[in-house]
Order: C-alpha cells, then sequence, then structure tokens
C-alpha cells in the first residue's frame, strides 16, 4: 500500500477483487460442505470472500484518503488509458487470428496449409504488405517448416490432409 498515492491503492482494490470473485465464482462448481466436515470448495470460497472484503476495504480506505487529501481534490482517480491506433489493432488481429488458424489447422490440414495460413493471415497485419510477397513466404517458409521439423527432426506431423 503507497501511503501517498490513492491511485495505486485503487488499482490494487480493483486486481483483489476481481481475483476475489474468480475463486468465488470457481468454488461455485465444489460442494462447500459443513463446519464439521469441509468440502473442495470451502478453502477458494473463504480465499476468494477474503480477497473480496480486502479489495473493498482498500477501495474504500483509497477513496475516503483521496477525498480528504487536498492534494487529490478535484483530480480524477481513475484515468482510463487511450485506446490503440487501428494499426495496432489490425496488427494484434490478424497475429492472433492467424495463430488461432493454425492451432485449428495444423491436425485435419496438416503441416503444410497450416503454416500457409498463419503466414497469409498474419502477413495481412501490416497495411500495404505486397501480396505477391505473401504469397512467396506462404510457399517458402511452410516448405521450410515441413523440411526442419517433419524430415530434419523426425516430428510425427501430418504434412498434408
Amino acid at each position: 500500500m503507497n501511503r501517498d498515492d490513492p491511485q495505486t491503492d485503487l488499482l490494487a482494490a480493483a486486481m483483489f477483487m476481481v481475483i476475489g470473485a474468480g475463486a468465488i465464482w470457481i468454488a461455485l462448481d465444489y460442494p462447500v460442505g459443513t463446519l464439521r466436515r469441509l468440502g473442495p470448495g470451502a478453502l477458494p470460497m473463504g480465499l476468494g470472500v477474503l480477497l473480496l472484503a480486502s479489495g473493498l476495504g482498500l477501495a474504500m480506505q483509497a477513496l475516503l484518503r483521496a477525498r480528504l487529501d487536498p492534494q487529490w481534490q478535484g483530480k480524477p482517480l481513475i484515468n482510463l488509458p487511450k485506446l490503440p491506433s487501428i494499426h495496432v489493432i489490425r496488427s494484434t488481429v490478424c497475429v492472433v487470428a492467424g495463430l488461432g488458424l493454425f492451432g485449428l489447422l495444423v491436425r485435419p490440414a496438416g503441416l503444410f496449409l497450416a503454416t500457409a495460413t498463419l503466414v497469409l493471415v498474419s502477413s495481412r497485419a501490416e497495411a500495404g504488405t505486397p501480396i505477391l510477397g505473401s504469397l512467396a513466404l506462404a510457399v517458402v517458409i511452410p516448405a521450410a517448416c515441413v523440411g526442419i521439423f517433419v524430415y530434419g527432426i523426425g516430428l510425427p506431423f501430418r504434412v498434408w490432409p
């Protein structure tokens, strides 16, 4: 706990409450039992409640301290970050989609086609990437992966569907 910065305390409180709520959510699937015979859900439920209560207490303390401290009068306690630019969002979506498609396709379609899909989708992350270069990489990189992993190392991947 930082005594000079209620923003840090508020963020820590939010983290405690999220983790506590998650523990309670997970513990709902397990029987809690009784006081004489505790079930497998008793410990995560108890710890989740303690984390949630600690987070609430810390948040109240930070809000009260900020309200009484003249340094924080009129200042916002929560500064939301700016949204990332469309280029960052596009890059992230393309790379994550490429990796996800690779994971979904590697067994049914084989290593070559899954890697080619990964290369093609990920290459769209940068606007203005020439399609001919992407297509060339979508042939060269999967061929290199098949050569290294299947024939070089001997991993048991299917190459084609």
